[in-house]
């Protein structure tokens, strides 16, 4: 089978790497000019076993977090998260990651300088691509499936209409995210290393200041949903630094603003001749933004789906969302149900969630990772009983909860088998949960 893979994202190298194994022709464009520049200039966090299940080697230099201390929008309430040695992530270097994703490919073409700008569609199936290089040039070429890995903002998904529409994302779907290494000053480290303020100066999103001790700076990302302004921007670095005195002024690393999918994957991943993977179908945790192991594992999925067989079709397609929704899609539902009703929370309901002990460390380390919140009689107990002081608090966080456990409940029924009108319902109710929230 030909395949084409439009933008070499983390899920469509490793798609690629298991495509040709299997005998696939495969072709992966990509915007950049090299495998150097593919990458942001900074290290993210994935838990070692995501990359060691997909194959991968876990870089030179990488690290092991320290536990995160979360702090209200007070700058007083805090809530450390303290995680067993096996659930904690590691720091790995992005551009690492990809030269062991391109260590891992023999027969695959990777065309640098080129975009995938237009899909070509016959009968209602995509049979190939538009190729754009950096001269303007254009080139059309043919296809039995297409492999969009170009990001949350994919031209090519929001461009198929009618019987080919994919779901549309929404402008507060996105995490706009500012990060930046930053050169330390002389004051003492702090005893507090990984710090997160939520909704920081009251604002929809987080920021966090940690100080990277391998690299002796201070690692800083500055995030808001729907948006950030340079004024927004600016107010956030200035109470970063007055609340961290370690953070000095000169920018060593990074310095510029990445767009990250904050929200559950797409209700739809494929038609004929096209699916999606990676963020083109917001294969992130909508709590934190990591979407490295998820991509991962999705390539996998797909791979295993595909086989060495011709498999391009939406109906043969859709065991892949099926694996995937049953694999972790349900579970994304359900945290993106808690991240979103957070958010919308005032500042002091947020501070006393932090500092009453109403969520604990058991909540947190669930949150963290993508999980559901496993309540026991005790904790309901426990809960309830802080809760007196804040009933309307209490009231609107129980409502949250089934609301939560409802949207995960619907989206894990998914069908595991295609019939449309099935699929179609399944979808329906799956969107349906977060229509008016």
């Amino acid at each position: 089978m030909k395949v084409i893979i439009a933008g070499g994202g983390i899920g469509g190298l490793r798609l690629a790497a298991y495509l040709e194994r299997n005998g696939h022709d495969v072709t992966v464009y990509e915007k950049q000019t090299g495998a150097e520049e593919m990458r942001y200039d900074w290290h993210d966090d994935v838990n070692p076993r995501a990359l060691v299940s997909a194959g991968l080697n876990i870089p030179e230099g990488s690290f092991p977090k320290s536990n995160w201390t979360f702090i209200g929008p007070n700058g007083e309430s805090k809530k450390r998260l303290i995680q067993t040695y096996e659930n904690i992530d590691w720091s790995v270097e992005r551009k690492a990651i990809n030269r062991e994703l391109f260590s891992l490919l023999k027969d695959t073409k990777v065309v640098f300088n080129a975009t995938v700008s237009k899909l070509i569609t016959e009968n209602d199936k995509v049979v190939g691509a538009e190729i754009a290089n950096r001269l303007g040039q254009r080139e059309r070429v043919f296809c039995d499936l297409v492999v969009d890995s170009s990001g949350v903002r994919s031209a090519l998904r929001d461009s198929l209409c009618g019987n080919l529409e994919f779901p549309k994302t929404a402008p507060t779907d996105v995490f706009f995210a500012y990060r930046a290494f930053y050169e330390r000053t002389d004051a003492p480290v702090p005893k507090e290393t990984n710090k997160v303020y939520m909704k920081h100066i009251g604002e929809q999103g987080i920021s966090w200041c940690i100080y990277d001790e391998p690299s002796d700076s201070v690692n800083v990302l500055i995030g808001r949903v729907g948006g950030l302004s340079k004024e927004t921007l600016k107010n956030a670095l200035d109470d970063l630094r007055a609340r961290n005195p370690i953070l000095g002024n000169k920018v060593l690393r990074g310095g510029i603003v990445a767009e990250i999918p904050v929200r559950r994957p797409l209700s739809r991943f494929a038609c004929d001749g096209y699916v999606l993977i990676g963020d083109s179908a917001c294969m992130t945790v909508p709590m934190i933004g990591s979407g490295i192991a998820t991509s991962l594992k999705a390539a996998e999925i797909l791979a295993d789906v595909i086989g060495k067989e011709k498999v391009n079709t939406e109906e043969k397609l859709f065991e892949y969302q099926a694996r995937v929704f049953k694999e972790f899609g349900a579970l994304h539902c359900y945290v993106e149900i808690i991240k979103n009703w957070m958010l919308r929370q005032k500042d002091e309901t947020v501070d006393w969630f932090f500092s009453s002990g109403i969520v604990n460390n058991k909540d947190m380390c669930s949150m963290a990772v993508g999980k559901k919140m496993r309540l026991t009689l005790k904790d309901c107990l426990i809960k309830g009983w802080i809760g007196l002081d804040y009933p309307k608090v209490l009231a609107g966080m129980l409502k949250m909860l089934s609301k939560a456990n409802e949207a995960y409940a619907k989206a894990y029924a998914i069908p595991q088998v295609y019939d449309k009108k099935k699929v179609d319902a399944w979808r329906k109710k799956a969107d349906g949960v977060f229509k008016y929230l």
